[in-house]
């Protein structure tokens, strides 16, 4: 299974994250994978779905993390995330063309 990054913002003040390598040139960071048994789930400030997505731990508080693993409506999988300077590029290209358009004409 691949888990996919999502944008999310880091906590004020969190390390970065502490990557290990598996091979040549290549990192993985330490995530899990969440899935909703509902349509839609919140808890941990974070929503969820039936589709689910990862989360890095190194973004996660820990009572956000006992949260989210304590509860009984979301399926949780321990996972690695690759990372690489490729994605993280183009991921901060997405949160800029975002943070960009601001839907309105002058």
């Amino acid at each position: 299974m691949t888990a996919v990054r999502t944008g999310v913002a880091r906590r004020a003040g969190a390390k970065p994250a502490a990557k290990k390598s598996t091979g040549p040139g290549a990192e993985v960071l330490p995530a899990i994978y969440v899935r909703s048994l509902p349509e839609t789930f919140r808890r941990a400030g974070h929503v969820f779905t039936r589709e689910g997505h990862g989360l890095l731990l190194d973004d996660l508080s820990k009572e956000q993390l006992k949260a989210i693993r304590e509860e009984p409506m979301l399926s949780v999988q321990e996972c690695e995330i690759p990372a690489n300077t490729e994605d993280d590029e183009l991921l901060q290209q997405q949160a800029n063309s975002g943070a960009d358009s601001t839907g309105g004409d002058a």
